[in-house]
């Protein structure tokens, strides 16, 4: 087997390697590889006349009619359609490296030219909006393990650049066959049936043109030829399951019975999994960082506690007590939390009291140092956030405090607790202290410079006088 490859050199001997201009005929071939935007860019050069672009036949293609001796770049181009038609036809596998489509105006006597001209498509897809979008990001995971492109995504997984995704449309999801998609889910490389053809789009690894592109040219064409060789399956007609086989009724009905087994033992897994994980991720309070890792377990925590809370993550978040409502900030670090949080509380509270008149509680919770244990951390914030909560009143938990508070909630407590501890948050200004509100007299899990001498603070200037208060703005 040859694979062609158009607009994506390949240094491979089983390859030939072409543009869209000067390809042999495309149904010469079992399997084709095409980059869209090498396609593109051989008909820019055409059009804005860079360089003497030939055919096939060795003719000069020109922006006009055919003639003796040039070849007619819109008639050139339209012949690729029915030759992929042909190809696809017999059975032949066309690969596609993703990339949005775009319009290319100006090919004389071809108004509707675009990116994928050259491209049949499957009824009812198309290879542009809604169905083809643009995207931009790294990293595949293969969604289909089976898939002859497994192992090209899996082995580029991390060099992958795609350009392109494939909605979540009606289209799609009828014709559509995910085999690749990004870290966020993203449809990168899909598979779809034309006749007893395959198209399958994939994204392209970032490997720059020339040797290195070796082993990327391997996988592709063993991937090609065993699509070639294991067509995918297709559905039996209608009336062959009347047609009877002794014994296998029975073994129908076995495997059916086991089916229903496996799906309760599965769904008893489900159960079990989701009551662990709905405790076990209270842990990340200790640990975590991002945003989306950490905020999500406080806000959890703190509705335990008896708080409702709104705006999270889509806006800044509020605490709800008693129909009043508090402004919180959450942050982590691994090391001493400083300043940051402070700036953001600080704003919103002063545009709050500009519009309403009033200035509202705050919170900050803070993870800091937090990837050491926590029965081993200093203070997890700097001297001059404490004094600014001070000062400005509002208080400092560290997550870890709050993972004390959670497991005392867990282990059973009533409602007067609960207020308790809500009161607490919301009227400590400073380091607040929760060593009273702990029933079993377990020491804290961390140093939180509230009942010990805290570790030495660090300056954002080595020469620094510490001992200066900083100015609150």
């Amino acid at each position: 087997m040859r694979l062609l490859s158009i607009g994506y050199p390949l240094p491979d001997p089983r390859i030939d390697n072409y543009t869209i201009l000067n390809a042999p005929a495309l149904f010469d071939y079992d399997a084709i590889l095409v980059d869209p935007a090498g396609v593109s860019a051989a008909i820019q050069a055409v059009l804005s006349g860079e360089g003497e672009m030939r055919s096939a036949t060795d003719e000069p293609v020109l922006n006009a009619s055919g003639g003796p001796l040039t070849a007619g770049l819109a008639d050139l181009l339209r012949g690729r359609l029915a030759e992929a038609e042909r190809t696809l036809a017999r059975g032949g596998v066309i690969l596609v490296i993703g990339h949005p489509n775009v319009a290319i105006p100006g090919v004389a006597g071809f108004a509707g030219c675009d990116r994928y001209f050259w491209l049949p498509a499957p009824s009812g897809v198309s290879w542009g909006s809604p169905d083809l979008l643009m995207a931009s990001g790294s990293g595949a995971i293969p969604a289909d393990t089976t898939h002859p492109l497994a192992g090209f995504i899996d082995e580029y997984r991390d060099r992958i650049r795609y350009r392109a995704h494939f909605a979540n449309t009606p289209a799609i999801a009828r014709q559509g066959h995910i085999i690749a998609r990004s870290p966020g889910g993203g449809a990168i490389g899909v598979e779809f049936r034309v006749g007893p053809g395959r198209i399958a789009f994939i994204p392209a690894p970032n490997v720059e043109t020339g040797p290195d592109r070796g082993p990327v040219a391997s996988h592709l064409v063993d991937a090609a030829r065993r699509m070639l060789e294991f067509p995918p399956t297709e559905e039996a007609p209608y009336w062959v399951s009347a047609q009877a086989l002794p014994g296998l009724e029975q073994r129908e009905a076995a495997l059916d019975e086991a089916r229903v087994a496996f799906e309760a033992a599965e769904a008893r897994l489900e159960e079990a999994r989701s009551g662990v994980d709905a405790l076990a991720r209270f842990r990340r309070l200790l640990w975590c960082e991002s945003k989306f890792a950490l905020g999500p377990v406080v806000f959890d925590a703190l509705r335990l506690l008896g708080f409702e809370t709104e705006g999270y993550p889509d806006a800044p978040p509020v605490l709800i007590r008693d129909n009043s409502r508090a402004f919180v900030e959450v942050e982590a670090a691994r090391g001493l939390v400083d300043m940051t949080p402070h700036y953001r509380l600080r704003e919103r509270r002063e545009r709050h009291l500009e519009r309403e008149g009033e200035l509202p509680p705050g919170l900050i919770v803070v993870n800091g140092e937090r990837q050491t244990p926590p029965e081993s951390r200093g203070r997890q914030f700097t001297e001059p956030l404490r004094i600014a909560a001070e000062s400005m009143m509002y208080g400092i938990i560290t997550t870890s405090d709050l993972f004390r508070l959670t497991r005392q909630a867990l282990a059973g407590t009533d409602e007067a607790w609960r207020a308790r501890v809500r009161d607490r948050l919301l009227g400590e200004r400073g380091a607040i202290v929760i060593d009273d509100l702990l029933s079993d007299g377990a020491a804290p899990v961390d140093g939180d410079g509230t009942g010990a001498e805290p570790a030495p603070v660090t300056s954002a200037t080595p020469d620094e006088d510490q001992s200066t208060q900083p100015t609150l703005h």
